[in-house]
């Protein structure tokens, strides 16, 4: 990972696995990674066909410490999956931490402490994917800025978190050509060893209660690269951040990146048709891609949505439903590469729990035969 802040030396990415590997060993128990369900299989290689990540977006998580709690934590054990039990059986909750909720800004006195509550409602309900910081907010945030943040967060909230989004949508131009380092740098917190989390994050310490977390990362779908020109198949404004390219130049072989691939135990695409056109990608040959770039991670989608009313319906069940509905019209989602466990994250969610219809098509599209 090979970068430099101002609380440290960043590991090298040549160890982000060992580095891994070594923060599982020292944080991980057999009744931690029982209470979590998750068999302690995580790390054994191509994915079960049984591994499933039904995900939702919290956008406002601090809807969760007021009047309106009940109903969101009512919402989520609706999605509860019939055929499982446990955690196994449980929606995964992307929560988004806001910018400037940390001790870098203090936007409005608050830090990354203030989300314990609001966390602590979705235990037994729900598995967290912590958001570090929203895609539109990372170039605000320097490479050291970042880190202190990622260093905050894992120390107030990694007894409430499953999974660490470290980088969200991070091929997208609006974050500007330091992106690929401040991914490392704020990787490399994740990655750390408890005494290695110490050397990059002074006067900060893992807790005891520290959940065996997992590590993922979120690209931005923007269409095919078509040798750097606009087609009716992208949607891109710069062709060096076409998806693919990004990650193949970043991650494969020489890329700056190459090596914290490996560390990666999620890879997420965020796709929103209502941004490109339309386009309806080849989402075999896609993942198919990204399943020999990161061998080792499980791919899904890590956003989609639509703000248009008329536009959620069509689209839930295109992404919740769509891997196994024989409609002509979702072929491109049937997805047949062995990594691929789901995922979604509908963005709107916290908008539109209060939509009956829509959940209901939650509910509907939970009882799908691939989230069985």
């Amino acid at each position: 990972l090979g970068c430099t802040g101002g609380g440290g030396e960043v590991p090298d990415a040549g160890l982000a696995r060992d580095a891994s590997s070594a923060r599982r060993d020292a944080a991980a128990s057999d009744a931690a990674s029982d209470a979590r369900g998750d068999g302690g299989d995580l790390d054994g290689g191509r994915a079960s066909e049984r591994e499933r990540v039904f995900g939702v977006t919290l956008t406002d998580p601090w809807a969760l410490d007021s009047a309106e709690g009940d109903l969101v934590i009512e919402r989520l054990r609706g999605l509860t999956a019939p055929s499982r039990v446990g955690p196994e059986s449980w929606p995964t909750v992307r929560v988004v931490f806001d910018e400037g909720v940390d001790e870098v800004r203090r936007s409005g006195g608050a830090t990354a402490r203030d989300y314990i509550g609001p966390l602590e409602r979705l235990v037994g309900t729900a598995q967290v994917m912590g958001e570090l910081l929203d895609s539109f907010f990372v170039a605000d945030y320097s490479a050291d800025e970042l880190r202190q943040r990622a260093c905050e967060y894992r120390a107030e909230l990694g007894h409430l978190v499953d999974l660490w989004e470290v980088g969200n949508e991070i091929n997208g131009e609006w974050l500007g050509d330091d992106a690929p380092r401040k991914l490392a740098t704020a990787a490399a917190v994740f990655l750390a060893s408890p005494s290695e989390f110490a050397a990059l994050c002074p006067g900060r310490s893992v807790r005891a209660d520290e959940r065996p977390f997992r590590v993922a990362m979120t690209l931005y779908g923007n269409g095919t690269y078509d040798g750097g020109r606009s087609s009716a198949t992208n949607c891109w404004s710069d062709p060096d951040h076409a998806m693919l390219r990004w990650a193949q130049t970043q991650f494969g072989p020489g890329g700056a990146l190459e090596a914290s691939g490996a560390a990666l135990d999620y890879v997420w695409v965020s796709y929103y048709e209502d941004d490109c056109d339309g386009i309806q990608p080849d989402w075999p040959g896609v993942f198919a891609e990204l399943g020999r770039l990161f061998p080792g991670a499980r791919l899904g989608f890590g956003e989609c949505g639509s703000e248009r009313r008329a536009r959620k319906e069509p689209l839930l069940r295109r992404y919740y439903e769509g891997m196994t509905l024989p409609d002509p019209e979702l072929a491109n989602m049937h997805i047949p590469e062995p990594n691929f466990v789901g995922g979604m994250f509908w963005w709107y969610f916290s908008d539109d729990l209060h939509d009956d219809a829509l959940y209901s098509r939650f509910v509907q599209a939970r009882r799908n035969a691939f989230w069985r």
